[in-house]
């Protein structure tokens, strides 16, 4: 009988254990995922920079050409919605590796990510237009963030509860054995 209620508690534990640690790495995933949508919105945060375009198959990678501009130096994230547009309107078949093109993007990147391309375009080719990637980056941020209330809250939740019935029942086994 007194070997069941210990192996209650080591189950308790662990499945306590690991919706904590499930917690944590969710809502670390999900703060690093929601971005601020409020800052990329915003027209003023984005500035034009030229870069050297690489491509590898199906991948695309921009570096900035200019050494000045310190807040591009780890490169960029091109989102999909926005990589469909661009090679929708040729940029993979119009360009190829080290050709120059001009992005927008803004230079705050959240969480470790990379600045976020809003435009493209080369020779007066606009391969991504700036209202559009600047739109589809904000609603990829909201997305993310409503994404982290809906997972992170109710996990949360029953971290919480299980916590709460452990310290509870650990507290109840200690008045018994008293």
């Amino acid at each position: 009988m007194k070997s069941e209620k210990y192996k209650f508690r080591i189950v308790f534990l662990i499945v306590a254990f690991v919706t904590g640690v499930a917690t944590i790495v969710l809502a670390g995933m999900m703060v690093s995922f929601s971005g601020r949508p409020e800052y990329y919105a915003q027209e003023k945060n984005y500035g034009s920079v030229e870069c050297k375009v690489t491509f590898d198959g199906e991948r695309v990678t921009f570096t900035v050409a200019d050494d000045s501009k310190a807040a591009y130096r780890k490169g960029f994230q091109l989102s999909s919605d926005n990589l469909k547009i661009a090679k929708t309107n040729g940029l993979h078949a119009d360009l190829k590796n080290g050709d120059t093109v001009t992005v927008m993007s803004a230079p705050a990147a959240f969480s470790g990510f990379k600045p976020p391309i809003a435009a493209i375009k080369s020779g007066g080719k606009v391969y991504l237009d700036f209202d559009t990637g600047r739109s589809n980056i904000v609603e990829n941020c909201e997305k993310a963030r409503k994404t982290y209330y809906a997972v992170f809250l109710p996990t949360a939740s029953v971290f919480a509860a299980s916590t709460l019935i452990f310290a509870g029942l650990q507290i109840k086994k200690t008045r018994a054995e008293i």
